[in-house]
């Protein structure tokens, strides 16, 4: 039995375990879930940021697709290897290798705006709840 976390201002919502939290952290333009077992410290989380510093913003205001946006994109120290092309249920979107191997980032836009979702998994078993709360990601009309 999961949860709905819905946000009606930038138009997704997103499934996740009855066990596991969110924190919405608006001034970073963003909302986490997140795992955490106490007894052996590990934390795993789903990050979605839906606002952008300029830079971000300028590149979709200039009507760029995102297949445009992302040949522009400036890989970080965090990212390793190239993008990749990734479907995962209705969703079109990029993929990214964090550095460390725990770590996934994902790209993907609608009406003009970006959004990155990162994971993070501290165990095995959470890197299939990362997946599972992934792929109920959908679009909601804005």
């Amino acid at each position: 039995n999961w949860q709905t976390y819905r946000n009606d201002e930038f138009g997704f919502e997103v499934r996740y375990p009855n066990d596991w939290k969110v924190k919405d952290l608006k001034e970073k333009g963003s909302i986490a879930i997140s795992s955490s077992d106490v007894a052996n410290s590990v934390n795993s989380f789903f990050l979605i940021q839906y606002t952008f510093d300029e830079s971000v913003a300028k590149n979709k205001e200039r009507d760029m697709s995102l297949d445009e946006w992302m040949r522009n994109f400036e890989i970080g120290k965090n990212i390793r290897g190239t993008p990749h092309k990734m479907t995962i249920g209705n969703l079109e979107l990029y993929g990214l290798d964090a550095t460390n191997q725990e770590s996934d980032i994902y790209v993907m836009d609608q009406e003009k705006r970006i959004y990155l979702l990162s994971t993070y998994a501290g165990t095995n078993q959470d890197m299939q709840t990362l997946y599972q709360i992934l792929s109920t990601f959908r679009f909601t009309p804005l």
